[in-house]
């Protein structure tokens, strides 16, 4: 029983101690061996890696060679890396011929993802050896993390992660639409998140950087107000439409009108048509989301009194009177001033008649009989201006005529002053004569 427990724990012994050998890179046999320092590395692309690394041999053989390669080489020898198209001038050996076996390859790639191994050659025949295990190269980017919801008022951490667990750690430089921010870990707290954090963010890290993902932060309605069109007065009889107007994420989903602490309407916007003064009064706008609500700002609408068509009509019917009245008044005074004018005296009024004649009925001999009682029984005004005198005014009698008929007898002849007056002047020294003397009153008496 005893021999049976010794002989367990010395197998559990060796197979521990063949572990640790596989775990720590280190292959010897007979005195030769590799020893890897890291069997796995992470490193981001563009990066630079150092792959650390030491061997032991015999004291007798002389290396020869030494290279490091991708492949398990048995049998046949596997290509060095430094030969390798795909590496040329990105890897460095840093190692020596003696124990130091160091590689270093710059800008890494994706496609450097590999496992790699180190070879060395000496002079004893057979006296070749490659490190079993290698170093296990993965090759990562960097991707931003963010929750899937947000919303105001939480904590929230981003991260900037990689595919594997980075064997250096780096410098992080975080950046939210493209301002570079104050953290340089490979997290960024946001305690608590405002609606101000949402927005574009990246990550970069030695000249790495990811691509950029969009945080979300949701919250209620902010920053609701009402706007009122058409703006200025409002008048009876018009329309008018209120707006509400609000921040929110997600977008408002109801909106409630309120007149004072009533409710009157629902929706974006609220229209009134044909306002009239009993609409006037304080207005307000709630809004709400999953998130919340919030109200807005009262506006006062003012709705004032709108004149009718009949106050219209008796504007017009006052304004059309005083226009008449005006104008009856400017004829009534321009009457006034020519009968005014009419009614002074001429200074010269010897012009009483133009023409004058009198007719006596033929079978009626009494009236030339009483033709004494009226010298003039027809007087017609001749308003002739003659050329010789010059003015009207100078001519007393135009022409005067006294008819009657030649069946009557001329017994009371006597009695008739003028039976017809006519003036002849065919000379004009006779007329101009006769009007200088001022004795002359009649040219010609027939």
């Amino acid at each position: 029983m005893q021999a049976d427990l010794l002989i367990s724990l010395r197998m559990s012994l060796t197979v521990s101690l063949l572990v640790l050998i596989f775990i720590s890179g280190v292959v010897a046999q007979n005195g030769w061996g590799v020893d890897y320092k890291d069997q796995s590395i992470c490193a981001l692309k563009g990066s630079t890696v150092t792959m650390r690394c030491t061997y032991t041999y015999p004291s007798d053989p002389v290396v020869l060679r030494t290279f490091w390669t991708k492949q398990w080489g048995q049998g046949s020898e596997p290509p060095d890396l430094l030969e390798d198209l795909e590496y040329r001038g990105r890897v460095q050996y840093l190692g020596d011929k003696q124990h130091d076996c160091t590689l270093r390859l710059r800008d890494v790639r994706e496609t450097d993802q590999s496992k790699y191994y180190f070879r060395f050659l000496t002079d004893e025949p057979g006296g070749n050896y490659q490190g079993a295990g290698g170093v296990d190269l993965s090759v990562t980017d960097l991707q931003v993390e963010v929750p899937e919801r947000v919303i105001e008022g939480d904590d929230v951490t981003l991260t900037c992660k990689t595919t594997c667990s980075l064997t250096v750690t780096p410098t992080f430089t975080w950046y939210r639409n493209e301002h570079r921010l104050s953290s340089n870990t490979d997290q960024l707290h946001l305690q608590p998140v405002s609606r101000e954090d949402a927005g574009r963010y990246r990550c970069a890290s030695q000249n790495l950087h990811s691509p950029e993902v969009t945080l979300n932060v949701r919250y209620g309605p902010k920053r609701v107000s009402v706007s009122i069109s058409p703006s200025g007065d409002i008048v009876e009889g018009s329309s008018v439409t209120l707006t509400c107007s609000s921040d929110a994420d997600p977008p408002v989903q109801n909106y409630t009108w309120f007149k004072g602490t009533s409710s009157v309407a629902k929706g974006e916007t609220y229209t009134m048509k044909n306002i009239s003064s009993v609409d006037s009064g304080e207005y307000k706008c709630r809004s709400s989301n999953e998130h919340g609500e919030k109200l807005s700002e009262a506006l006062t609408l003012n709705v004032l009194w709108h004149p009718n068509i009949f106050l219209y009509i008796i504007i017009g019917i006052i304004v059309g009177t005083g226009g008449v009245f005006f104008i009856l008044a400017l004829l009534f005074i321009r009457r006034k001033r020519k009968c005014h004018s009419a009614g002074e005296p001429k200074p010269i009024q010897e012009n009483l008649y133009s023409n004058m004649g009198t007719r006596p009925s033929v079978n009626n001999p009494a009236d030339l009989a009483n033709q004494d009682d009226g010298f003039y029984s027809t007087v017609e005004l001749c308003g002739r201006i003659n050329p010789i005198y010059g003015a009207e005014d100078e001519v007393p009698y135009g022409n005067i005529q006294h008819h009657r008929d030649q069946i009557v007898q001329m017994t009371q002849e006597a009695g008739v002053e003028y039976a017809c007056v006519r003036f002849s002047h065919a000379d004009p020294a006779h007329s101009s004569a006769a009007l200088q003397s001022p004795s002359v009153i009649y040219s010609s008496v027939n």
